[in-house]
Protein backbone atom coordinates (compact mmCIF):
# COMPACT_ATOMS: atom_id res chain seq x y z
CA UNK A 1 0.00 0.00 0.00
CA UNK A 2 2.96 2.20 1.19
CA UNK A 3 4.75 1.78 -2.16
CA UNK A 4 1.61 2.82 -4.50
CA UNK A 5 1.19 5.82 -2.60
CA UNK A 6 4.73 6.86 -3.04
CA UNK A 7 4.58 5.84 -6.74
CA UNK A 8 1.46 8.66 -6.75
CA UNK A 9 3.02 11.21 -5.48
CA UNK A 10 6.29 11.25 -7.30
CA UNK A 11 3.89 10.96 -10.29
CA UNK A 12 2.10 13.74 -9.39
CA UNK A 13 5.56 16.01 -8.59
CA UNK A 14 6.88 14.85 -12.22
CA UNK A 15 3.80 16.08 -14.16
CA UNK A 16 3.77 19.68 -11.88
CA UNK A 17 7.51 19.58 -13.32
CA UNK A 18 6.48 19.26 -16.69
CA UNK A 19 3.34 21.46 -16.47
CA UNK A 20 6.33 24.44 -14.95
CA UNK A 21 8.78 23.73 -17.57
CA UNK A 22 6.10 23.44 -20.14
CA UNK A 23 6.96 26.28 -22.32
CA UNK A 24 10.83 26.15 -21.81
CA UNK A 25 10.48 22.15 -23.62
CA UNK A 26 8.37 23.36 -26.20
CA UNK A 27 11.01 25.88 -27.05
CA UNK A 28 13.85 23.56 -26.90
CA UNK A 29 11.95 21.17 -29.51
CA UNK A 30 10.46 23.68 -31.88
CA UNK A 31 12.51 26.17 -33.85
CA UNK A 32 10.99 29.79 -32.74
CA UNK A 33 9.85 30.08 -35.88
CA UNK A 34 6.86 27.55 -35.14
CA UNK A 35 6.21 28.07 -31.69
CA UNK A 36 3.27 30.04 -33.16
CA UNK A 37 1.99 30.07 -36.92
CA UNK A 38 -0.72 32.11 -37.60
CA UNK A 39 -2.89 31.81 -40.77
CA UNK A 40 -6.30 33.49 -42.13
CA UNK A 41 -9.14 30.40 -42.49
CA UNK A 42 -10.28 32.03 -46.40
CA UNK A 43 -7.45 32.58 -48.38
CA UNK A 44 -7.37 32.83 -52.15
CA UNK A 45 -10.06 34.77 -53.78
CA UNK A 46 -13.29 35.66 -52.34
CA UNK A 47 -16.26 37.02 -53.76
CA UNK A 48 -19.31 39.65 -53.12
CA UNK A 49 -22.46 40.64 -54.42
CA UNK A 50 -24.46 43.51 -53.53
CA UNK A 51 -26.69 46.22 -54.36
CA UNK A 52 -26.92 49.82 -53.75
CA UNK A 53 -30.16 49.62 -51.54
CA UNK A 54 -27.90 47.80 -48.81
CA UNK A 55 -26.65 50.38 -46.57
CA UNK A 56 -24.16 47.97 -45.14
CA UNK A 57 -23.16 44.72 -45.54
CA UNK A 58 -20.94 42.81 -42.83
CA UNK A 59 -18.31 40.10 -42.93
CA UNK A 60 -15.55 38.73 -41.07
CA UNK A 61 -12.42 37.19 -41.40
CA UNK A 62 -11.00 34.67 -39.15
CA UNK A 63 -7.48 34.71 -37.94
CA UNK A 64 -6.42 31.08 -36.36
CA UNK A 65 -3.53 30.80 -34.37
CA UNK A 66 -1.55 27.32 -34.08
CA UNK A 67 1.94 25.99 -33.79
CA UNK A 68 3.96 24.00 -31.17
CA UNK A 69 3.05 25.87 -28.56
CA UNK A 70 0.49 28.76 -29.02
CA UNK A 71 -0.21 29.38 -24.99
CA UNK A 72 0.61 32.88 -25.63
CA UNK A 73 -0.46 36.11 -26.38
CA UNK A 74 0.31 37.63 -29.78
CA UNK A 75 0.03 40.66 -32.26
CA UNK A 76 -0.95 40.95 -36.19
CA UNK A 77 -2.76 43.36 -38.14
CA UNK A 78 -4.52 43.27 -42.12
CA UNK A 79 -2.72 45.20 -44.76
CA UNK A 80 -4.54 46.76 -47.23
CA UNK A 81 -2.14 45.67 -50.59
CA UNK A 82 -0.89 47.19 -53.79
CA UNK A 83 -2.87 47.44 -56.82
CA UNK A 84 0.71 45.57 -58.08
CA UNK A 85 0.20 42.52 -55.30
CA UNK A 86 -3.85 42.44 -56.38
CA UNK A 87 -2.54 41.61 -59.90
CA UNK A 88 -0.48 39.14 -59.28
CA UNK A 89 -3.10 37.15 -55.92
CA UNK A 90 -5.71 37.34 -59.11
CA UNK A 91 -3.60 36.58 -62.35
CA UNK A 92 -5.19 40.25 -63.83
CA UNK A 93 -2.90 42.88 -65.55
CA UNK A 94 -2.84 46.02 -63.25
CA UNK A 95 -5.05 48.35 -65.58
CA UNK A 96 -7.75 45.87 -65.29
CA UNK A 97 -8.59 46.27 -61.80
CA UNK A 98 -8.96 48.67 -59.27
CA UNK A 99 -9.15 48.67 -55.57
CA UNK A 100 -12.36 50.14 -53.94
CA UNK A 101 -11.97 53.50 -52.17
CA UNK A 102 -11.15 54.04 -48.43
CA UNK A 103 -14.67 55.25 -47.91
CA UNK A 104 -16.29 52.66 -48.68
CA UNK A 105 -15.20 49.70 -46.16
CA UNK A 106 -14.29 49.53 -42.54
CA UNK A 107 -12.06 47.29 -41.29
CA UNK A 108 -10.53 49.72 -38.32
CA UNK A 109 -10.22 46.40 -35.85
CA UNK A 110 -8.10 44.64 -38.15
CA UNK A 111 -5.61 47.47 -37.35
CA UNK A 112 -4.12 46.27 -34.01
CA UNK A 113 -5.17 42.13 -33.48
CA UNK A 114 -4.90 41.05 -30.02
CA UNK A 115 -5.15 36.98 -29.57
CA UNK A 116 -4.64 36.02 -25.53
CA UNK A 117 -3.19 32.95 -24.44
CA UNK A 118 -6.05 31.35 -24.33
CA UNK A 119 -7.33 32.61 -27.86
CA UNK A 120 -6.91 30.23 -30.74
CA UNK A 121 -8.37 32.30 -33.40
CA UNK A 122 -10.74 35.60 -33.67
CA UNK A 123 -13.27 36.81 -35.78
CA UNK A 124 -12.40 40.38 -37.34
CA UNK A 125 -15.33 42.08 -39.17
CA UNK A 126 -15.06 43.94 -41.84
CA UNK A 127 -18.15 46.49 -43.27
CA UNK A 128 -18.89 47.71 -46.83
CA UNK A 129 -21.00 50.57 -47.88
CA UNK A 130 -22.10 49.11 -51.71
CA UNK A 131 -23.47 52.81 -52.33
CA UNK A 132 -19.66 53.84 -52.22
CA UNK A 133 -18.32 51.33 -54.08
CA UNK A 134 -21.06 51.27 -56.78
CA UNK A 135 -20.08 54.83 -57.33
CA UNK A 136 -16.59 54.84 -57.44
CA UNK A 137 -17.85 51.96 -60.41
CA UNK A 138 -19.84 54.66 -62.21
CA UNK A 139 -17.39 57.26 -61.97
CA UNK A 140 -14.87 55.01 -63.58
CA UNK A 141 -14.52 55.35 -67.65
CA UNK A 142 -13.13 52.49 -68.30
CA UNK A 143 -15.91 48.95 -69.00
CA UNK A 144 -14.98 45.65 -67.31
CA UNK A 145 -12.69 46.47 -64.44
CA UNK A 146 -12.75 43.99 -61.81
CA UNK A 147 -12.98 45.93 -58.51
CA UNK A 148 -11.29 43.81 -55.35
CA UNK A 149 -9.65 44.47 -51.78
CA UNK A 150 -6.63 42.61 -51.09
CA UNK A 151 -5.67 42.22 -47.93
CA UNK A 152 -3.04 40.15 -46.01
CA UNK A 153 -1.84 39.04 -42.28
CA UNK A 154 1.20 40.87 -40.94
CA UNK A 155 2.83 40.14 -37.58
CA UNK A 156 5.80 41.38 -36.46
CA UNK A 157 7.04 38.99 -33.17
CA UNK A 158 5.62 35.51 -34.81
CA UNK A 159 5.11 33.41 -37.78
CA UNK A 160 2.86 33.73 -40.37
CA UNK A 161 1.81 31.16 -42.79
CA UNK A 162 3.02 32.69 -45.78
CA UNK A 163 0.55 29.73 -48.02
CA UNK A 164 -2.40 31.39 -46.34
CA UNK A 165 -1.99 34.76 -45.36
CA UNK A 166 -3.37 36.65 -48.29
CA UNK A 167 -7.18 36.94 -49.41
CA UNK A 168 -8.54 38.63 -53.09
CA UNK A 169 -12.04 40.41 -52.05
CA UNK A 170 -14.05 40.77 -55.35
CA UNK A 171 -16.91 42.91 -55.75
CA UNK A 172 -20.38 43.39 -57.95
CA UNK A 173 -22.68 46.06 -56.67
CA UNK A 174 -25.84 46.56 -58.94
CA UNK A 175 -28.39 49.23 -58.60
CA UNK A 176 -32.10 47.60 -58.49
CA UNK A 177 -33.37 47.16 -61.59
CA UNK A 178 -37.25 47.39 -62.74
CA UNK A 179 -37.42 45.51 -65.86
CA UNK A 180 -40.24 43.24 -67.99
CA UNK A 181 -41.31 40.46 -67.14
CA UNK A 182 -43.10 39.83 -70.17
CA UNK A 183 -42.53 37.36 -73.66
CA UNK A 184 -41.15 39.08 -76.72
CA UNK A 185 -42.99 40.83 -79.36
CA UNK A 186 -46.24 39.30 -77.63
CA UNK A 187 -49.28 39.25 -79.34
CA UNK A 188 -52.51 40.40 -78.39
CA UNK A 189 -55.58 39.42 -80.58
CA UNK A 190 -58.74 41.85 -79.73
CA UNK A 191 -61.33 39.36 -80.18
CA UNK A 192 -64.20 41.25 -78.87
CA UNK A 193 -64.86 44.90 -78.59
CA UNK A 194 -62.16 45.41 -76.15
CA UNK A 195 -58.71 43.38 -74.88
CA UNK A 196 -57.33 43.13 -71.36
CA UNK A 197 -53.51 42.74 -71.44
CA UNK A 198 -51.52 42.40 -68.14
CA UNK A 199 -47.93 43.77 -67.93
CA UNK A 200 -45.70 43.15 -65.18
CA UNK A 201 -42.37 44.48 -64.11
CA UNK A 202 -39.96 42.79 -61.88
CA UNK A 203 -36.82 43.90 -60.07
CA UNK A 204 -33.60 42.16 -60.13
CA UNK A 205 -30.54 42.69 -58.31
CA UNK A 206 -31.92 43.25 -55.31
CA UNK A 207 -32.79 40.80 -51.99
CA UNK A 208 -35.90 42.82 -50.68
CA UNK A 209 -37.53 45.84 -51.89
CA UNK A 210 -37.54 48.74 -49.70
CA UNK A 211 -38.83 51.50 -51.46
CA UNK A 212 -42.29 53.20 -52.01
CA UNK A 213 -42.68 53.88 -56.45
CA UNK A 214 -44.46 53.86 -59.28
CA UNK A 215 -43.50 53.45 -62.99
CA UNK A 216 -45.92 53.81 -66.20
CA UNK A 217 -45.07 53.80 -69.96
CA UNK A 218 -43.46 56.50 -72.27
CA UNK A 219 -45.16 56.94 -75.32
CA UNK A 220 -43.09 59.72 -77.16
CA UNK A 221 -41.23 57.70 -79.03
CA UNK A 222 -44.00 55.41 -80.30
CA UNK A 223 -43.70 56.74 -84.17
CA UNK A 224 -39.97 56.83 -84.03
CA UNK A 225 -40.15 53.00 -82.78
CA UNK A 226 -42.23 51.61 -84.60
CA UNK A 227 -40.21 53.07 -87.60
CA UNK A 228 -37.29 51.67 -86.50
CA UNK A 229 -38.90 48.02 -85.50
CA UNK A 230 -39.99 47.69 -89.03
CA UNK A 231 -36.46 48.82 -90.92
CA UNK A 232 -34.65 46.53 -88.97
CA UNK A 233 -37.37 43.22 -89.56
CA UNK A 234 -38.93 44.31 -92.76
CA UNK A 235 -42.64 44.87 -91.58
CA UNK A 236 -45.31 47.08 -91.70
CA UNK A 237 -47.09 47.78 -88.50
CA UNK A 238 -48.74 50.73 -87.86
CA UNK A 239 -48.41 52.65 -84.82
CA UNK A 240 -51.18 51.73 -82.21
CA UNK A 241 -53.00 54.74 -82.53
CA UNK A 242 -53.32 57.28 -79.43
CA UNK A 243 -56.87 56.49 -77.95
CA UNK A 244 -57.08 53.09 -78.49
CA UNK A 245 -55.12 51.90 -75.21
CA UNK A 246 -55.35 53.03 -71.88
CA UNK A 247 -53.44 52.00 -68.62
CA UNK A 248 -52.66 52.26 -65.06
CA UNK A 249 -49.23 52.59 -63.37
CA UNK A 250 -47.38 49.96 -62.09
CA UNK A 251 -47.06 50.49 -58.35
CA UNK A 252 -44.53 48.94 -55.99
CA UNK A 253 -44.56 49.03 -51.95
CA UNK A 254 -42.01 47.87 -49.69
CA UNK A 255 -41.90 44.28 -49.91
CA UNK A 256 -42.65 44.31 -53.43
CA UNK A 257 -40.68 42.68 -56.07
CA UNK A 258 -43.21 42.54 -58.73
CA UNK A 259 -45.93 44.74 -59.70
CA UNK A 260 -48.79 44.56 -62.53
CA UNK A 261 -50.81 46.46 -64.61
CA UNK A 262 -53.47 46.36 -67.44
CA UNK A 263 -53.67 47.52 -70.66
CA UNK A 264 -56.61 48.05 -72.08
CA UNK A 265 -57.13 47.87 -76.32
CA UNK A 266 -60.15 48.86 -77.83
CA UNK A 267 -61.60 47.96 -81.48
CA UNK A 268 -62.80 51.86 -81.49
CA UNK A 269 -60.29 53.98 -84.10
CA UNK A 270 -59.31 50.40 -85.65
CA UNK A 271 -58.90 49.69 -89.27
CA UNK A 272 -60.44 45.78 -88.88
CA UNK A 273 -58.03 43.65 -90.05
CA UNK A 274 -55.03 45.40 -89.64
CA UNK A 275 -51.76 44.87 -87.61
CA UNK A 276 -50.38 47.44 -85.06
CA UNK A 277 -47.82 47.73 -83.19
CA UNK A 278 -47.20 49.50 -79.41
CA UNK A 279 -43.91 50.07 -78.06
CA UNK A 280 -43.52 49.44 -74.60
CA UNK A 281 -40.61 51.76 -73.28
CA UNK A 282 -40.57 52.42 -69.13
CA UNK A 283 -41.18 55.87 -68.04
CA UNK A 284 -39.31 57.50 -65.49
CA UNK A 285 -39.32 56.23 -62.08
CA UNK A 286 -40.78 58.31 -59.20
CA UNK A 287 -37.61 57.72 -57.35
CA UNK A 288 -33.52 58.41 -58.38
CA UNK A 289 -31.98 55.60 -56.37
CA UNK A 290 -33.09 52.85 -58.45
CA UNK A 291 -32.49 51.91 -62.12
CA UNK A 292 -35.35 50.86 -65.14
CA UNK A 293 -34.15 48.94 -67.87
CA UNK A 294 -33.78 50.69 -71.39
CA UNK A 295 -35.28 47.32 -73.01
CA UNK A 296 -38.07 48.33 -75.10
CA UNK A 297 -40.68 45.69 -75.55
CA UNK A 298 -43.47 45.38 -78.47
CA UNK A 299 -47.11 44.26 -78.29
CA UNK A 300 -48.59 43.61 -81.68
CA UNK A 301 -51.94 44.02 -81.87
CA UNK A 302 -54.75 43.08 -84.42
CA UNK A 303 -58.21 43.21 -84.59
CA UNK A 304 -59.89 40.56 -87.23
CA UNK A 305 -63.04 40.64 -88.51
CA UNK A 306 -63.64 36.58 -87.73
CA UNK A 307 -62.01 35.66 -84.85
CA UNK A 308 -61.53 31.39 -84.43
CA UNK A 309 -60.33 29.26 -81.63
CA UNK A 310 -58.70 26.40 -82.41
CA UNK A 311 -61.53 23.35 -80.90
CA UNK A 312 -59.24 20.90 -78.75
CA UNK A 313 -59.41 17.52 -79.44
CA UNK A 314 -58.82 15.36 -75.78
CA UNK A 315 -62.42 14.59 -75.63
CA UNK A 316 -63.28 13.00 -79.52
CA UNK A 317 -64.21 9.92 -80.23
CA UNK A 318 -65.12 7.95 -83.31
CA UNK A 319 -68.84 6.94 -83.13
CA UNK A 320 -69.98 6.08 -86.44
CA UNK A 321 -67.64 4.52 -89.64
CA UNK A 322 -69.19 2.62 -92.24
CA UNK A 323 -66.51 2.00 -94.14
CA UNK A 324 -62.60 1.39 -93.37
CA UNK A 325 -59.74 -0.58 -94.07
CA UNK A 326 -60.32 -3.49 -91.54
CA UNK A 327 -57.13 -5.56 -91.56
CA UNK A 328 -54.36 -3.13 -91.39
CA UNK A 329 -54.27 -2.41 -87.83
CA UNK A 330 -53.85 0.43 -86.82
CA UNK A 331 -52.79 2.44 -89.26
CA UNK A 332 -56.27 2.97 -91.64
CA UNK A 333 -58.39 2.34 -89.27
CA UNK A 334 -60.97 5.52 -88.28
CA UNK A 335 -59.91 6.60 -85.19
CA UNK A 336 -56.71 7.51 -87.31
CA UNK A 337 -58.03 10.87 -87.84
CA UNK A 338 -57.77 11.88 -84.33
CA UNK A 339 -55.19 10.32 -83.00
CA UNK A 340 -52.70 13.32 -83.20
CA UNK A 341 -50.36 11.58 -86.02
CA UNK A 342 -50.03 12.64 -89.33
CA UNK A 343 -48.45 8.89 -90.21
CA UNK A 344 -51.63 7.41 -89.27
CA UNK A 345 -54.42 7.73 -91.89
CA UNK A 346 -58.21 6.28 -92.50
CA UNK A 347 -58.85 4.83 -95.68
CA UNK A 348 -61.79 3.51 -96.81
CA UNK A 349 -62.47 -0.45 -98.21
CA UNK A 350 -61.35 -0.37 -101.47
CA UNK A 351 -62.24 -3.97 -102.29
CA UNK A 352 -64.98 -6.42 -102.06
CA UNK A 353 -68.60 -6.13 -102.87
CA UNK A 354 -71.04 -2.88 -102.55
CA UNK A 355 -73.70 -4.24 -99.84
CA UNK A 356 -76.88 -5.43 -100.73
CA UNK A 357 -77.47 -6.86 -97.26
CA UNK A 358 -76.90 -6.24 -93.92
CA UNK A 359 -73.17 -6.04 -93.46
CA UNK A 360 -72.96 -4.37 -89.95
CA UNK A 361 -70.38 -5.78 -86.76
CA UNK A 362 -72.75 -6.29 -84.50
CA UNK A 363 -69.67 -6.86 -82.14
CA UNK A 364 -68.21 -3.57 -82.98
CA UNK A 365 -69.30 -1.67 -80.26
CA UNK A 366 -67.19 -3.81 -78.05
CA UNK A 367 -64.06 -4.65 -80.01
CA UNK A 368 -63.81 -0.87 -82.01
CA UNK A 369 -65.75 1.05 -79.78
CA UNK A 370 -67.80 2.59 -82.40
CA UNK A 371 -70.58 1.08 -85.23
CA UNK A 372 -68.38 -0.32 -87.99
CA UNK A 373 -69.48 -2.43 -90.91
CA UNK A 374 -67.68 -5.40 -92.98
CA UNK A 375 -68.07 -4.19 -96.96
CA UNK A 376 -67.35 -1.71 -98.86
CA UNK A 377 -69.15 1.35 -100.17
CA UNK A 378 -68.30 4.56 -102.35
CA UNK A 379 -68.33 7.62 -102.87
CA UNK A 380 -70.90 9.52 -101.99
CA UNK A 381 -71.84 7.36 -99.17
CA UNK A 382 -68.97 6.95 -96.96
CA UNK A 383 -70.05 8.13 -93.47
CA UNK A 384 -68.03 8.87 -90.86
CA UNK A 385 -69.39 10.98 -86.96
CA UNK A 386 -67.25 12.13 -84.69
CA UNK A 387 -68.69 13.31 -81.05
CA UNK A 388 -66.80 16.38 -80.22
CA UNK A 389 -67.51 16.30 -76.64
CA UNK A 390 -69.43 19.18 -76.18
CA UNK A 391 -71.10 21.61 -78.81
CA UNK A 392 -69.26 23.67 -80.97
CA UNK A 393 -70.06 26.95 -82.70
CA UNK A 394 -67.93 25.52 -85.84
CA UNK A 395 -65.89 28.15 -87.81
CA UNK A 396 -63.07 26.26 -89.83
CA UNK A 397 -62.08 22.74 -90.58
CA UNK A 398 -58.68 21.63 -91.36
CA UNK A 399 -57.29 18.51 -93.28
CA UNK A 400 -53.81 16.81 -92.62
CA UNK A 401 -52.67 14.72 -95.62
CA UNK A 402 -50.01 11.96 -95.11
CA UNK A 403 -46.32 13.03 -95.83
CA UNK A 404 -45.18 9.21 -96.64
CA UNK A 405 -47.23 9.05 -99.80
CA UNK A 406 -48.82 5.55 -99.26
CA UNK A 407 -51.95 6.12 -100.86
CA UNK A 408 -53.56 7.84 -97.66
CA UNK A 409 -54.47 11.20 -99.10
CA UNK A 410 -56.86 10.63 -101.59
CA UNK A 411 -59.81 12.97 -100.02
CA UNK A 412 -60.24 15.64 -102.24
CA UNK A 413 -63.64 17.13 -101.62
CA UNK A 414 -65.93 16.76 -98.58
CA UNK A 415 -69.13 17.91 -96.76
CA UNK A 416 -68.99 18.48 -93.52
CA UNK A 417 -72.24 18.56 -91.12
CA UNK A 418 -73.50 19.09 -87.64
CA UNK A 419 -76.01 17.59 -85.39
CA UNK A 420 -76.66 18.92 -81.58
CA UNK A 421 -77.36 14.86 -81.08
CA UNK A 422 -76.31 11.79 -82.35
CA UNK A 423 -78.71 8.49 -83.22
CA UNK A 424 -78.13 4.84 -85.26
CA UNK A 425 -79.46 1.41 -84.56
CA UNK A 426 -78.56 -1.33 -86.57
CA UNK A 427 -81.90 -2.67 -88.44
CA UNK A 428 -81.07 -3.76 -92.10
CA UNK A 429 -82.04 -0.38 -93.01
CA UNK A 430 -78.92 0.19 -96.07
CA UNK A 431 -79.49 3.70 -97.31
CA UNK A 432 -79.59 4.26 -93.22
CA UNK A 433 -76.43 2.86 -93.17
CA UNK A 434 -74.92 4.98 -96.12
CA UNK A 435 -75.95 8.34 -94.73
CA UNK A 436 -77.01 7.85 -90.95
CA UNK A 437 -79.55 10.46 -91.38
CA UNK A 438 -82.60 8.35 -89.92
CA UNK A 439 -83.56 9.80 -86.31
CA UNK A 440 -80.75 12.42 -87.28
CA UNK A 441 -80.89 16.13 -88.39
CA UNK A 442 -77.82 17.20 -90.17
CA UNK A 443 -77.07 20.49 -90.69
CA UNK A 444 -74.28 21.33 -93.47
CA UNK A 445 -71.75 22.88 -92.08
CA UNK A 446 -69.12 23.37 -94.73
CA UNK A 447 -68.02 22.11 -97.91
CA UNK A 448 -64.13 21.47 -98.51
CA UNK A 449 -63.25 21.88 -102.43
CA UNK A 450 -59.29 20.79 -104.00
CA UNK A 451 -58.30 19.36 -100.60
CA UNK A 452 -54.31 19.57 -102.10
CA UNK A 453 -53.54 16.06 -102.38
CA UNK A 454 -50.17 16.68 -101.06
CA UNK A 455 -48.57 15.99 -97.24
CA UNK A 456 -48.48 18.01 -94.59
CA UNK A 457 -51.10 20.86 -93.37
CA UNK A 458 -53.51 20.81 -91.91
CA UNK A 459 -55.30 22.62 -94.50
CA UNK A 460 -57.89 24.92 -93.46
CA UNK A 461 -61.36 25.93 -95.07
CA UNK A 462 -62.93 29.05 -92.84
CA UNK A 463 -66.53 29.82 -92.82
CA UNK A 464 -65.31 33.53 -94.51
CA UNK A 465 -63.65 32.27 -96.99
CA UNK A 466 -66.63 29.58 -98.10
CA UNK A 467 -69.04 32.46 -98.50
CA UNK A 468 -70.78 30.65 -95.47
CA UNK A 469 -70.08 32.46 -92.44
CA UNK A 470 -73.87 33.77 -92.47
CA UNK A 471 -75.32 30.49 -91.68
CA UNK A 472 -73.19 29.27 -89.09
CA UNK A 473 -73.88 26.08 -87.48
CA UNK A 474 -73.80 24.69 -83.52
CA UNK A 475 -73.24 20.93 -82.75
CA UNK A 476 -72.00 18.41 -81.18
CA UNK A 477 -71.13 15.63 -83.76
CA UNK A 478 -70.03 16.10 -86.83
CA UNK A 479 -70.73 13.90 -90.13
CA UNK A 480 -68.14 13.86 -92.17
CA UNK A 481 -69.05 13.22 -95.66
CA UNK A 482 -66.60 12.62 -98.94
CA UNK A 483 -67.60 14.07 -101.69
CA UNK A 484 -64.60 13.28 -104.23
CA UNK A 485 -61.40 11.38 -104.70
CA UNK A 486 -58.23 12.41 -106.23
CA UNK A 487 -58.04 9.04 -107.90
CA UNK A 488 -61.46 6.84 -107.70
CA UNK A 489 -64.57 6.68 -105.50
CA UNK A 490 -63.55 3.21 -103.87
CA UNK A 491 -60.47 4.81 -102.32
CA UNK A 492 -60.55 7.83 -100.28
CA UNK A 493 -58.16 8.51 -97.23
CA UNK A 494 -56.62 11.06 -95.24
CA UNK A 495 -54.67 11.48 -91.52
CA UNK A 496 -55.85 14.03 -89.73
CA UNK A 497 -59.13 16.60 -89.10
CA UNK A 498 -58.80 19.37 -87.13
CA UNK A 499 -61.68 21.92 -85.76
CA UNK A 500 -62.12 25.77 -85.22
CA UNK A 501 -64.55 27.81 -83.42
CA UNK A 502 -66.42 31.23 -84.97
CA UNK A 503 -66.14 33.42 -81.18
CA UNK A 504 -66.67 36.52 -83.24
CA UNK A 505 -67.41 38.83 -85.97
CA UNK A 506 -66.00 42.51 -85.49
CA UNK A 507 -65.58 42.25 -82.02
CA UNK A 508 -69.31 41.23 -81.56
CA UNK A 509 -69.68 37.56 -80.10
CA UNK A 510 -71.33 35.18 -82.53
CA UNK A 511 -74.31 33.48 -80.30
Amino acid sequence: MKRIIYIMLFTGIVAMSLLSCNDDLANSIFPEKYIKIHSLKESGIKDFTMNTTQQQVVDSILILKGGGSPQSGSNMALKVLSIEDAATMGGYEPDKIRIIPKDSYDVTRGQNIILDANEDHKYVPITFYPAAIYEAMQEEEQQGLVWVLPIALESASDTVNNTRNSLLMRFEVNRPLVEWEIVEDANAEIAFQTLDVPLKLRISHSEDNVLDFTAGLDIAENENLVNRYNDSLGTNYAVLPNGTYSFGNFSFSPGDKEAQTSLRLSRAGLQTDKTYLLPLKLSELSVENIEKSGKIKYLIVTNPKYVYRDVQRTDWKIVFANNQQRWREPDFFAKSLIDGNIETAWATKWDGAIPTWDDYDYGAMDYWGYHMFWERRDIPNIVIVIDMGREVNFGAVGVGQGTLDMGDRDLKSCEFYLSDSFTFVADGDLENYNNVNKSNTWNLAITCNDIPNVGGGPYWYHLHESNQVSNVQKGRYLKIRPTASHRANNLVSFSELYVKELISIDGNSVQ
